[in-house]
């Protein structure tokens, strides 16, 4: 991640949003990631005032916590490199925010609210190899 004065006013990087894959905007790249801030996680049951964050939608997603990073390689992981570094899986819900009280028309400005995150609730862990 590239480095900010604002990373650690916002908590910290805490990880990675992963999404957009294979959508035609982002040919030739198989998915969209943006950081994710300290910050911006949220323990279950948190109340969270969604007209401050802008928010605009409300996912459920899971979150996976690694026991080991990736490099970069020319080419693209495979599921069974990939799950062996996964400790837990975690229920979550994202919070998508958006950067002005308006919204943009430009598929740009969407893709770019897209992967802001306005927050994430973090919900119920689960030990990954207890998953099948």
């Amino acid at each position: 991640m590239l480095s900010s004065p604002d990373a650690e006013r916002l908590g910290g990087h805490g990880g990675y949003k992963l999404g957009w894959k294979n959508h035609p905007l982002l040919e030739p790249l198989p998915a969209m990631y943006s950081p994710i801030f300290s910050g911006g996680f949220l323990p279950s049951g948190a109340e969270v005032p969604v007209s401050w964050h802008k928010v605009f939608s409300v996912e459920a997603e899971y979150g996976f916590l690694l026991k080991d990073g990736f490099e970069p390689q020319e080419t693209n992981y495979s599921e069974t490199e990939i799950w062996p570094r996964v400790s837990h899986v975690q229920l979550c819900i994202e919070l998508c925010g958006r950067r002005t009280s308006q919204s943009c028309q430009s598929p740009f400005h969407f893709l770019a609210d897209a992967m802001l995150n306005a927050g994430v609730l973090r919900g119920q862990l689960f030990e990954a190899r207890s998953i099948d």
